[in-house]
C-alpha cells in the first residue's frame, strides 16, 4: 500500500498552488519531508495530477519474450541467449 494516497498528494499540491503556504510550511503541517512535497509539485507541474498516481507493478517476461525483445532490439543471438539463460 502506498504511504500517501493520490487524494492527499493532490490536496497538498493544490494548497501550495494557492500561494497561501510554502513548501516548508506544508512539510511541517503534514509532517512530510519537503523533498517529497517538492517532487510532487514538480511532477504535477510537468505532467499533471495523473503523474502522482502510483505506477503499476512491474511486468515480468518469460524467457521467450525476453529473447524476442532482445533480438528485436539488435542484440546478437549469442548475446541474447547468454542474458536470458
Amino acid at each position: 500500500m502506498a504511504k500517501y494516497t493520490i487524494e492527499q498528494k493532490i490536496e497538498i499540491v493544490k494548497e501550495y498552488r494557492t500561494g497561501s503556504i510554502s513548501q516548508r510550511g506544508l512539510s511541517k503541517k503534514y509532517n512530510i519531508p519537503d523533498s517529497v512535497i517538492r517532487r510532487w509539485i514538480r511532477k504535477a507541474e510537468l505532467h499533471g495530477f495523473d503523474s502522482l498516481k502510483r505506477k503499476q507493478s512491474k511486468r515480468f517476461f518469460d524467457g521467450n519474450e525476453k529473447l524476442s525483445i532482445m533480438l528485436t532490439n539488435g542484440l546478437s543471438i549469442t548475446c541474447a541467449l547468454n542474458r536470458v539463460w
